[in-house]
């Protein structure tokens, strides 16, 4: 089972996949915590650990103060080099999910859907290697998408550029588009949101059971 979180900067994404993770190991779910930027095809052949490393307690180092504001590259061109790279990848996380993840539940921080947003996804060429693209990766079995307005996630992280944040906000809102089997979750306001998330992995556990009975009986 393949559970993803997705989402504009400081919206959330993390801190709840590693909660959803906490989470159904207590329940004692075979749940596996992937930073899905950093799996690569050696990651394939290497242990998949049993539970998440704990790190000592230590006090919050306060953020650095930044000259000017950061802003990370804007929108570019999905081009052939990046388009067979991202392709390559996706053979290597189906071969990951096939080979290392039977019988488990694997949370991903972040997922394809975070790496389009980078891409103008705007020409005929581009639209055709978007395609093939959603025709080769694996569809999660829950795929939620965080997402605050910019005026929010800019007082969460005041060091970011405003233009870069409203660009990534709209290239998000796009993406839930592209994609209709995303879940959207607005997280102006963190109140409910453990509780919703929970809600919806837990439904996402009944309709799994329920299709592998159903498959049983067939």
């Amino acid at each position: 089972m393949l559970i993803t979180f997705s989402g504009i900067v400081g919206s959330g994404k993390s801190t709840n996949a590693k909660h959803v993770f906490k989470f159904l190991q207590e329940q004692g779910y075979p749940a596996v915590y992937i930073r899905f930027r950093f799996l690569t095809w050696q990651k394939i052949f290497q242990p998949l650990p049993a539970k998440k490393k704990r790190r000592h307690a230590h006090k919050k180092a306060a953020p650095k103060a930044h000259d000017k504001p950061l802003r990370c590259q804007p929108a570019v061109p999905l081009t052939p080099v990046r388009f067979l790279g991202y392709l390559w990848r996706t053979l290597v996380f189906r071969a990951f999910v096939r080979m290392r993840l039977r019988q488990k539940i694997a949370i991903t921080d972040r997922f394809y859907y975070d790496s389009f947003t980078h891409y103008k996804l705007a020409s005929r060429t581009e639209r055709l290697y978007l395609w093939i693209l959603k025709k080769a990766m694996p569809v999660p079995d829950l795929a939620l998408l965080l997402i605050a307005e910019p005026k929010v996630i800019l007082r969460r992280r005041p060091h970011y550029d405003a233009g870069y944040v409203r660009e990534l906000f709209l290239n998000y809102t796009q993406i839930a588009r592209e994609f209709p089997n995303v879940v959207t979750i607005k997280t102006d306001n963190f109140g409910a949101l453990t509780v919703t998330i929970v809600q919806h992995v837990h439904n996402a556990l009944q309709r799994s059971f329920r299709i592998r009975m159903e498959t049983k009986l067939q």
